[in-house]
C-alpha cells in the first residue's frame, strides 16, 4: 500500500494526527502486485516524486517489508510516512522488518502508526526512530492499544532524546489509566508546539495532574483535547494552568460535551488571554443561549480571539448572530476608535449596502441607512 506525491490521499495540515491515505487498491482491496512493484522501485532509486508513503503491513509479505526496510535509510526526499498494521502476529513480523532500518533515514519528517498494539517489544522497534532521528518533528498513532510498559518506554525515550519533536499527537487510542501520568510527567521536558489527546481514557483525578505539566510546556502554540468529556471543575482547572502557560494561540475543545458553566469557566479564563487566536468548541451540544451570553462577553473582552467555531452546538439564528457580531467587532480596526454599539451600527451598514443594487441606489437609500455617529456612546 502506497501513495507518491502525486497520488490522491486523505490529509489534512501537518499538526493533524489522523491523515492516513487509502491503500492504492482502493477500500478494503489488496494493493496489486504492479503497484507494490512501482513502490519498491522507487524507493529504491530513491525518486524525488516519492515524498509520502502509506505501508499497510496487513497487506505485504515478509520479503516486501524487507526490501522497504532496506531502501528506507538510503531515501533522501521521503517526508511522511505512514504505518498500518494490527494485533496479528504475521502483522507485527512485518511491522518489525520495516522499521527495523527507519532511525537510519535523515529525510522523514513525519511518522503516523495506525492500528498498532504497542507492547514492550513494539515500543523496542519504534524508539530509536522516535528517539535518535533528529529530523522527525511530528509523531502521530491512531487507534493503537498501548499494553505492558510500551507507552512508558516510548515517552521515556521522548523525554531524553526527544527535543526535536514538535506534534505529538494520540487518536482514539487506549492506555491504561497510569499511563496518562507518564504522558503529563514527561510533557515539560519535550519542545512541543502542538499536543493532540483525542478521545484518550483519562480518569477525572488524572486531567489536573495533565493539566499542571501543560502549564509547564512554555513551546505549546496549539492543544487539542477533542471528543474528552470535560466538566466545569475541569474547565477550572485547566484556565488555571493556561493564565500561567500563556503560549497557546490555538484551542480545540470539539465534542468535549461542555455546557454553560463549563462555558463561563471558559470565558473567565480566557477574556484576558494574550494570545488565543482560534477557539474551537464545535459540536458541544449541551450548550443554551445562556452560554452564548458568556461567549458573548469573551468576545467583547478579548482583544485577540479572531476565529471562533461553534459549528454544531444547535445554536439558533439570533444566537449565531450574537457571536457573530461580536466576533466582527473584535476583529475590526472599529474596536480602536468607537464603541461597540457604534461599530455594530456600521456593520449593519456594510450588510445594508452589500444587498442593494448600486444602479438603482438614490438619496431614499441613502437615508435609509444613514446613521448619526453623534449618538454613539
Amino acid at each position: 500500500s502506497w501513495s507518491s506525491s502525486q497520488s490522491d490521499y486523505v490529509s489534512s495540515d501537518a499538526e493533524d494526527s489522523s491523515f492516513f491515505s487509502r491503500s492504492s487498491g482502493g477500500s478494503g482491496s489488496l494493493p496489486s502486485v504492479d503497484s507494490i512493484g512501482r513502490m519498491l522501485v522507487q524507493l529504491e532509486e530513491n525518486d524525488a516524486a516519492l515524498t509520502e508513503l502509506t505501508i499497510d503491513c496487513t497487506s505485504i509479505d515478509k520479503e516486501t517489508a524487507a526490501d522497504i526496510g532496506q531502501f528506507l535509510p538510503a531515501n533522501t526526499y521521503l517526508q511522511k510516512l505512514r504505518l498500518q498494521c494490527s494485533n496479528r502476529t504475521r502483522h507485527r513480523q512485518i511491522f518489525r522488518k520495516v522499521v527495523k532500518n527507519l532511525k537510519e533515514n535523515n529525510s522523514i519528517e513525519t511518522i503516523a502508526v495506525q492500528g498498532a498494539e504497542i507492547d514492550r517489544e513494539i515500543a523496542s522497534w519504534l524508539l530509536p526512530s522516535f528517539s535518535l532521528n533528529q529530523k522527525i518533528k511530528h509523531i502521530s498513532m491512531a487507534n493503537c492499544t498501548f499494553v505492558q510498559s510500551g507507552l512508558g518506554i516510548l515517552f521515556v525515550a521522548m523525554m531524553q532524546h526527544g527535543t526535536h519533536i514538535r506534534h505529538l499527537g494520540f487518536n482514539s487510542c487506549t492506555w491504561d489509566e497510569y499511563n496518562a501520568d507518564i504522558v503529563a510527567s514527561s510533557l515539560p521536558f519535550m519542545g512541543l508546539h502542538s499536543l493532540s489527546l483525542i478521545d484518550i481514557n483519562i480518569a477525572g483525578e488524572g486531567w489536573p495532574y495533565l493539566f499542571r505539566n501543560i502549564m509547564n510546556c512554555k513551546q505549546l502554540i496549539h492543544l487539542d483535547l477533542s471528543r474528552n468529556e470535560l466538566n466545569a471543575s475541569s474547565i477550572h482547572l485547566f484556565m488555571k494552568s493556561l493564565t500561567v502557560q500563556k503560549t497557546i494561540s490555538k484551542l480545540t475543545l470539539s465534542a468535549c460535551g461542555l455546557d454553560d458553566e463549563c462555558m463561563k469557566e471558559l470565558m473567565k479564563g480566557l477574556r484576558t488571554y494574550p494570545t488565543l487566536t482560534n477557539l474551537d468548541i464545535s459540536q458541544n451540544k449541551n450548550m443554551t443561549d445562556k452560554g452564548v451570553v458568556y461567549l458573548r462577553d469573551l468576545l467583547k473582552f478579548s482583544n485577540s480571539i479572531v476565529q471562533l467555531n461553534v459549528d454544531g452546538c444547535g445554536l439558533n439564528e439570533q444566537s449565531i448572530n450574537a457571536i457573530d457580531s461580536g466576533l466582527r467587532y473584535n476583529n475590526s480596526f472599529l474596536k480602536s476608535f468607537f464603541s461597540e454599539k457604534t461599530s455594530q451600527r456600521l456593520f449593519g451598514v456594510v450588510d445594508t449596502i452589500e444587498k442593494i443594487d448600486i444602479s438603482e441606489m438614490n438619496r431614499d437609500i441613502l437615508e435609509a441607512v444613514s446613521f448619526d455617529l453623534d449618538k454613539r456612546q
